[in-house]
This record gives C-alpha cells, sequence and structure tokens, in this order.
C-alpha cells in the first residue's frame, strides 16, 4: 500500500523514516513496518509521542492529540531532503 492509500482510509503509518522505506533492485519503493500505524481518532485519542524524533512534525513536538495524516508527509519530506542531501 502506497501513502495515498492508507491515507484515504484514515490511517497514518506514525513511523516513516529511511529504515522503513525499502527500495528495490528494480527501484520499487516500498513501505515496511506498519507497526505504529493507526487508524487516526477524530476525536484527538492520539498520542503525540510516536515517531522517529527527527522526522516528528511540529504538531507531534508540542503535543498535539488530534493530529492527521499530515505528520506522515512531514516524515516524507524529511526522508526525501536526507536522500537529496546523500547525493549532493
Amino acid at each position: 500500500m502506497g501513502l495515498k492509500d492508507i491515507h484515504k482510509k484514515n490511517i497514518s503509518h506514525r513511523d516513516l523514516k529511511p529504515e522503513n522505506i525499502l527500495i528495490s533492485d528494480k527501484d520499487e519503493i516500498r513501505i515496511c513496518d506498519f507497526g505504529s500505524s493507526k487508524i487516526l481518532d477524530k476525536n484527538g485519542k492520539n498520542t503525540p509521542y510516536i515517531v522517529s524524533r527527527y522526522y516528528r512534525a511540529p504538531e507531534l513536538i508540542i503535543g498535539v492529540c488530534n493530529y492527521t495524516v499530515s505528520i506522515d508527509i512531514w516524515g516524507i519530506y524529511f526522508i526525501l531532503l536526507s536522500y537529496c542531501m546523500y547525493f549532493i
């Protein structure tokens, strides 16, 4: 499943980091380790203490419990940034 697919179902991976992105020798990208993923509760019963520190979205840092799947997008942004910095 891609992020788009799980986000349509209001599921957040909640632990996106380079170690959880797999790239095959055929350049296929896969997301792994869904152990922290969750269907987000719209009533705000979500823990903000999730996601590896370096990829944690700002709303999680300040302790917001009513977050959305956008926390995964923040993590992907920094993963892509770190990959780009590696090749510069």
